[in-house]
């Protein structure tokens, strides 16, 4: 028989669940509430009322935009220095609706094989090049952040969140969010909807360009970063990435998209580090050759004038905004001036191409109040 201590625990542990209960449930409805309202305002996804900041979230809203049919004409992929370095609002007018999908520190092997896994078949691609490109590094950290991507999630965990919308990763906002959103002064329902709100938004982040407004210090520039493992990297990967890059490239421009391989400026001591310590400066001419596809080297293009000017420079390996600007014009020159390169017929009308939109729509002013 159980003894009358054992049963008043049991009672407590009862009390103690079922006052748990209803004050989760007092917390989450209002919450759950809130979080339904901000999406009947915005949308299920986040709004873009302030830029995302974590995950991969160029990737994201590209992927989101397609499903909303909204389509790019140009695709910009490679790096953080393409990432810094491109920007969309400056060569749409040449090249129509543009997008930046540079993913940090990763090849652009491996967003080639994302897109073709989508197949999107945009009319032109610009390839931003480096020796990242031809790691198995680079490869296997832009598989990464591509896996991770918003929207692949278990089937049970996404029957989760379609009941409980407030559960979803996108929704969850931590002490130190809560505590920005009241020195902000934020609007609630846009917090709920985009952690990011109550900052101000950027016209620049909103087609996947990344602007940088510091300037490099005057030892970096003259001496440059930090190597790192690649060079080893490069020498182990280079032959077999090399014949990966040329089938990719071979393959867009067999269906009808216009490839170009951009090497992105860097530092004068950045660039003179990766020619010395790596082929590429070789390997990357030899891989346009064999591929088809022009090559464009970014400081050849800008000149001796822009490299020694230590303002145009976020860090040893990338542009700051006004560089960037910059680079992006003497881009968009190039490329009014350069013919269709592909020799290939066009698709068939079956066959997904980025082309809808011929403009860029206007960010809005100002966040919701």
């Amino acid at each position: 028989m159980p003894s009358s201590t054992s049963a008043s625990d049991r009672a407590f542990v009862r009390s103690a669940l079922a006052a748990f209960a209803g004050t989760l449930v007092l917390l989450l409805v209002p919450y759950e509430s809130l979080v339904r309202a901000a999406e009947r305002r915005w949308g299920v996804r986040p709004a873009r009322i302030a830029p995302r900041q974590s995950g991969t979230p160029n990737v994201d809203i590209f992927l989101e935009d397609l499903a909303m049919g909204i389509n790019y004409r140009a695709v910009a992929i490679g790096t953080s220095r393409v990432e810094n370095a491109i920007r969309p609002d400056v060569l749409e007018p040449v090249v129509g609706r543009t997008y930046n999908l540079a993913i940090v520190a990763s090849s652009s092997i491996a967003t080639l094989d994302f897109l073709d896994s989508i197949h999107a078949r945009p009319e032109r691609l610009i390839v931003g090049v480096s020796p990242m490109d031809l790691t198995p590094l680079g490869v296997r950290r832009g598989q990464k952040a591509i896996a991770r991507r918003a929207g692949v999630t278990a089937s049970s965990t996404h029957w989760f969140y379609a009941l409980l919308h407030s559960a979803h990763p996108d929704r969850r906002r931590g002490l130190g969010k809560w505590l920005q959103f009241r020195h902000d002064r934020g609007e609630l329902l846009a917090f709920l909807n985009n952690e990011n709100a109550t900052g101000k938004p950027d016209a620049h982040q909103w087609y996947g360009y990344a602007p940088v407004s510091r300037v490099i210090d005057p030892e970096m520039f003259a001496n440059g970063g930090e190597w790192g493992n690649i060079p080893g990297e490069y020498a182990g990967g280079r032959e077999e990435l090399s014949a990966r890059l040329i089938d990719l490239v071979r393959r867009f421009r067999a269906r009808g998209t216009d490839v170009v391989l951009v090497r992105i400026p860097t530092t004068a001591a950045t660039r003179r580090s990766e020619d010395a310590d790596t082929t590429f400066a070789a390997d990357i001419v030899r891989i346009a050759s064999e591929s088809g596809a022009p090559y464009v080297d970014g400081q050849t293009l800008l000149g001796a004038s822009f490299l020694a000017t230590r303002a145009n420079f976020a860090d040893s390996e990338h542009l700051n905004d006004g560089g960037a600007e910059q680079f992006s014009r003497a881009l968009a020159r190039w490329l009014s001036g350069a013919p269709s390169r592909t020799s290939a017929a066009a698709p068939s009308p079956g066959t997904p191409r980025l082309v809808r939109a011929s403009s860029l729509p206007p960010p809005p002013a100002s966040l919701p109040r």
